[in-house]
């Protein structure tokens, strides 16, 4: 019986262990950008778990391949299951949003937001996302309000912090943007995000010198950040026809990586990627 008893043991571990393997490859895949692989991998192992709570967040993943992958019906069923296993799995609220976002269905991405606050009303993640989403609505004050209920949560959270600041540089104060990025930039170097946001504030003050530095330090620390691309084809289009197809290769690579096209039609229409 022991003996028994210790087989059985082992094919669990046995199991378990090829289990995290195939989460490992899916998130390997992922970071390559093969979401294929990712979906594939990650549905193969979905069949091996039962426990609701690790299901919520593999379907929630499972979600955010799909729709890398533009699979926008599939995507939903999956962040649907996530929110069936575990309604308390709040990333699931912030990735489904994020998709109604980009099919320009802002009404439903802040339904599904209001709701993922209602399961707790400080998730300083969900109040940023909505803050972003009021934002690009036009209502500023609601914007606002989420903004600051982040920093009174947590006041030196960076993502309130840069909202504010990029506030200042789309009503055209980017010297106050500048300072307040240049102090966001002190205390995290290494942030990729803000090194391209900076980039971009420096672009706006024709300083193309310290534009090109950032957005190039943006992207050796972050391969896969797609507007860090788009940034560096916007420079590039600078010099004219000298760099066009340069820039139109960082816009293609931008795009593919899954950056929106709200706004680039110029740009696209350069580069023959529309008519």
């Amino acid at each position: 019986m022991r003996k028994l008893t210790t087989f059985f043991a082992c094919v669990v571990l046995f199991q378990m262990s090829g289990a995290q393997e195939l989460v490992k490859k899916a998130e390997d895949c992922a970071k390559k950008g093969d979401f294929s692989c990712a979906e594939n991998t990650l549905l193969e192992h979905i069949k091996m778990v039962t426990d609701p709570k690790f299901l919520a967040n593999y379907y929630s993943s499972l979600g955010v391949y799909q729709r890398r992958r533009g699979k926008n019906e599939e995507a939903f069923s999956s962040f649907e299951k996530a929110l069936k296993y575990d309604p308390q799995y709040l990333v699931t609220y912030s990735n489904m949003a994020s998709l109604y976002s980009r099919m320009r269905n802002n009404n439903s991405a802040l339904e599904i937001l209001n709701r993922g606050l209602k399961v707790d009303e400080k998730s300083v993640e969900l109040l940023n996302a909505r803050a972003k989403l009021h934002d690009d609505m036009g209502n500023i004050d609601l914007a606002t309000a989420d903004l600051n209920a982040v920093l009174a949560i947590s006041p030196e959270n960076i993502v309130a912090r840069s909202a504010f600041a990029n506030r200042k540089k789309k009503k055209g104060d980017f010297t106050g943007a500048l300072e307040d990025y240049n102090k966001l930039i002190s205390e995290k170097p290494q942030d990729a995000v803000l090194l391209n946001s900076r980039a971009e504030i420096y672009l706006k003050l024709k300083k193309i010198d310290e534009a090109s530095k950032d957005v190039d330090k943006s992207l050796a620390l972050n391969p896969k950040f797609p507007p860090a691309y788009i940034t560096k084809s916007e420079i590039l289009f600078g010099f004219g026809k000298l760099k066009k197809e340069e820039a139109c290769k960082n816009l293609k690579k931008g795009i593919e990586l899954g950056a929106e096209s709200k706004g680039l039609d110029e740009m696209l229409k350069k580069c023959k990627l529309i008519k």
